[in-house]
């Protein structure tokens, strides 16, 4: 076997020519040595037939092969094997015939004098190299050619093609800024002062332009303009300054004066927090909030001292109205419905109803004007309009653009991308998106399905991540926001993450309506959102007040189908490569190393599976985190086997792989085993807290059970089992 994998054939004779190249005599080309020119090379003619003698005297009864060492060995003719054609040729019984001790193979065989029999001496090539398998059909001696390895990174799907004359609108062209300033809308010196120096604002936005004329006019107003473009600065500042004009000056005890009703306690104190900065140019104009989660005791001690604008979300609002006497709206000359779209999604339209009956009830003939606020006009955000505005003027931030969607916006300084990536590697990409985070300083927001799986990725990588970070120099901080936290933990992980500069937060559909939470850089979505308004309300977290952003969607294979339904309201994404994301892993070097001690870490393979190894240790070693992991699993497949209707058809839950959805949350065990082992209800905090404290309540607070028809005067159950264990105690005695 020469350098080249070729096979090369010795002639063993006394006359022995240097080693003829097989493959090119099986093509039937000439052979043309150094040294030797064409007149010396073996011709392959089908004419010759009476060749037989001389086919015996060229190719004898041994073959010898030149082992691979004979180069290195310096081409030692002792060290050359001599081998048999094979076992079982019929030529094995006829003799091997040696090198004779003085003859070499470079004495060479004068093969000029007669031509070599083409037929007889292919076949016989043929025959014996076959029986020896080193031989296939002519077509096999072609070399193949390699096919590269597919990789596992790079999953191919069929993009939705765009409709004939539909052009690619993956953002709105919105003019965020208009070119007034705050003190060219005829608003208060203070307010444009206190604006300037503590929200750093000087520039209206195109709604603010367009909404502040019209409610200084005392106009209803509904109002329509994407996330983040300062709709709570558009009715704030007409209502503080002609508060702020009234004569004599308001006073708290008088009474509510405006009434804002916002979807969630977090929208909530965050509209307060807004409103207290902006009362500092008037120390008298006094807010307050009122919302689910705190003492109603605490808050009817502040409705008696009074709150000029008062905040609350529609639940606490109706309770107040039917267990608080010193509540009500005969004060109230503004209604301020924000996040409208949201509140009916939630199903408040009826405690909505109630407010807006008993607001026009109490206020039936005195001034009153109310404002209506949405991101999307809905059929029910219009019924709503009409049911709590007199003669609505229509303000739409979008009306300019020529591209604007039918029912909602996004702002132009966002990137919207998508990355198709397998089940079981998800884990592993989430964590690339947070280590390159981490890298840039950039805060992150991940939307996911259900409580269960906020918990446990909170746990997971505050434990794995954090120190694998704080190794390689870096320091990031985790957060958790859903629907079950106490109130104050909500309010706490809300004011934390709001103020840092970096930071990731795992969150469930709470945080996706109305917040505003300065400075977010990516929004990533590892659950499906049920709806295209909630997509735009989740990618609405970031590119705010004419920022950039990114939003990335993740999807698994079997849920490509998804960009169909945002192709059919213009809105096509980008795709992310995969690849490009996890090299981020590599930053981790180090620790994986220590972690995996035994594991070879070369390729992005490697790096992904040592990473997925260390989680899964991770969890195993953590009693709590499995149980956890278990719960998470449980609730994520409860999630996407009850998605609507529609979008079962784009995302089925029979082509979702349990085994690899197992993976997501480091789990090894059967989806059978873990259904079995998964509790049959969630838990919640919340009611585990109500209920210790029910447990915890003294026997003596109890309300005696006394049936309809007793007279009140016999004593309880308790009492007459007392009694008798008294009478029968005297009578022993």
């Amino acid at each position: 076997m020469d350098a080249g994998g070729e096979l090369l054939l010795n002639i063993c004779s006394d006359d022995t020519a240097e080693p003829i190249d097989i493959d090119a005599l099986l093509r039937g080309e000439e052979l043309s040595k150094k040294g030797k020119d064409k007149s010396t090379a073996i011709e392959c003619d089908d004419s010759s037939e009476d060749s037989s003698q001389e086919t015996d005297r060229i190719f004898p009864k041994a073959v010898m092969i030149e082992s691979d060492q004979d180069d290195t060995n310096g081409g030692n003719d002792n060290e050359r094997k001599l081998q048999s054609a094979h076992q079982q040729s019929p030529l094995r019984n006829e003799g091997i015939v040696p090198l004779p001790p003085n003859k070499t193979a470079a004495d060479g065989l004068p093969l000029g004098e007669a031509s070599v029999p083409q037929l007889k001496t292919k076949l016989k090539l043929e025959g014996i190299l076959y029986e020896r398998g080193k031989s296939k059909p002519d077509s096999q001696f072609k070399d193949k050619q390699r096919t590269t390895r597919k990789d596992p990174f790079d999953v191919e799907i069929e993009l939705p093609a765009p409709a004939s004359g539909d052009e690619e609108q993956p953002r709105v062209d919105l003019r965020l800024f208009s070119d007034d300033d705050f003190s060219k809308l005829n608003i208060h010196p203070h307010l444009v002062n206190c604006i300037r120096d503590r929200l750093k604002i000087t520039v209206a936005t195109v709604v603010q332009q367009k909404s502040i004329p019209h409610l200084l006019a005392r106009k209803d107003l509904l109002i329509k303009s994407p996330t983040g473009s300062g709709k709570t600065l558009a009715y704030a500042v007409p209502i503080f300054h002609l508060l702020m004009l009234e004569q004599p000056k308001i006073k708290r005890e008088t009474g509510t004066r405006v009434v804002i009703i916002t979807p969630t306690r977090e929208l909530a104190l965050q509209t307060y927090q807004c409103l207290e900065t902006i009362s500092n140019a008037c120390k008298w104009i006094v807010p307050g909030v009122l919302m689910g989660g705190e003492k109603k005791k605490s808050e009817k001690a502040r409705l008696r001292k009074g709150m000029v604008i008062m905040i609350g979300t529609p639940g606490r609002l109706i309770d107040h109205l039917h267990h608080t006497s010193v509540f009500g709206f005969k004060t109230a000359d503004w209604l301020v419905i924000d996040e409208a779209d949201r509140m009916l999604e939630m199903g408040f339209e009826q405690n909505i109803s109630q407010i807006i009956q008993a607001w026009k009830r109490e206020r039936e003939g005195y001034q009153s004007n109310a404002v209506l606020l949405s991101a999307t006009l809905t059929p029910g955000v219009e019924k709503l309009a009409g049911l709590s505005l007199s003669n609505p003027l229509l303000i739409d931030a979008s009306s300019e653009c020529q591209n604007a969607l039918d029912n909602f916006v996004l702002p132009e300084s966002l990137e919207q991308t998508f990355m198709i990536c397998p089940t079981k590697l998800y884990l592993v990409a989430l964590s690339s998106m947070v280590i390159r985070g981490a890298i840039q300083k950039d805060k992150i927001i991940v939307f996911l399905p259900t409580q269960g799986v906020v918990d446990f990725y909170l746990n997971l990588f505050s434990g794995v991540m954090s120190e694998a970070f704080l190794e390689a120099g870096y320091k990031v901080n985790f957060y958790r926001l859903h629907g079950t936290m106490s109130q104050s933990d909500r309010i706490e992980v809300f004011n934390q993450f709001r103020g840092r500069e970096s930071g990731v937060l795992f969150t469930t559909d709470v945080v996706s309506r109305g917040l505003d939470l300065p400075r977010v850089d990516l929004i990533v979505q590892l659950s499906l959102p049920l709806s295209l308004q909630d997509y735009v309300h989740r990618v609405g977290r970031t590119a705010r007040i004419g920022m950039k952003g990114c939003a990335i969607i993740m999807l698994m294979p079997c849920q490509a189908k998804y960009l169909n339904l945002l192709a059919k309201k213009h809105i096509r994404p980008r795709q992310m490569p995969m690849r490009g994301v996890i090299n981020y892993v590599k930053t981790l070097r180090d620790y994986l190393s220590r972690k995996n001690p035994s594991f070879g870490l070369k390729t992005a393979e490697d790096y992904c599976a040592a990473l997925h190894l260390t989680f899964e240790a991770e969890v195993k070693r953590e009693p709590e985190l499995l149980k956890l992991a278990r719960n998470a699993f449980t609730t994520y497949i409860r999630s996407a086997a009850s998605y609507p209707l529609d979008l079962r058809e784009v995302a089925p839950f029979k082509e979702l792989h349990l085994g690899h959805v197992a993976k997501m949350f480091c789990l090894s065990d059967p989806p059978r085993a873990l259904g079995a082992k998964a509790p049959r209800h969630i838990h919640n905090e919340n009611k585990t807290r109500f209920a210790n404290a029910k447990a915890a309540r003294s026997i003596a607070t109890k309300r005696k059970r006394i049936s309809e028809y007793d007279s009140g005067l016999e004593p309880s159950k308790r009492q007459r089992k007392a009694q008798i264990k008294k009478n029968i105690k005297q009578r022993s005695i």
